[in-house]
């Protein structure tokens, strides 16, 4: 379900698989979605060519086909771009690894393939606690293993 390309040193992917075991059986996703990691300056024109935000950002998720659209089945459903510079710096921030912000953005990433969105304040909670959720039942699996 998450492929992931250039994974920098010192962050972990062993995660993924159960988080996508977790996408597919809480929202149902079964197509695939790419992830890349990316330097500040390419986010920086990314984020200005797409969003008109000629500023980096964290994260950028682009959905490539409807989430729920039975024609497209087999295509792949978005990719989401992680800058790796704002990826270390909120992971120091944050006081957690390189490992945990990379969950952090990826889930993120995967709900705004999904549609979902934060610009208003009742779109952000109901956002931030999907985010939560699936963030705790992802290192709750992990604690088992």
């Amino acid at each position: 379900l998450l492929t992931v390309s250039s994974v920098p040193r010192g962050v972990q992917t062993r995660w993924l698989s159960a988080l996508s075991a977790l996408l597919r059986r809480r929202l149902k996703i079964h197509r695939t979605i790419s992830v890349a990691f990316v330097s500040a300056r390419v986010m920086r024109r990314l984020n200005a060519l797409y969003r008109g935000v000629d500023a980096t950002t964290d994260v950028l998720s682009f959905t490539l086909s409807p989430p729920r659209s039975p024609e497209s089945s087999n295509a792949p459903l978005g990719e989401i771009i992680i800058s790796l510079q704002d990826l270390r710096r909120q992971a120091r921030m944050q006081g957690h690894s390189l490992t945990e912000e990379f969950q952090v953005l990826t889930i993120h990433g995967v709900l705004h393939v999904l549609g979902h969105e934060h610009d208003r304040p009742a779109d952000a909670r109901r956002m931030g606690e999907l985010e939560a959720r699936l963030l705790r039942e992802l290192r709750k699996t992990l604690a088992k293993h």
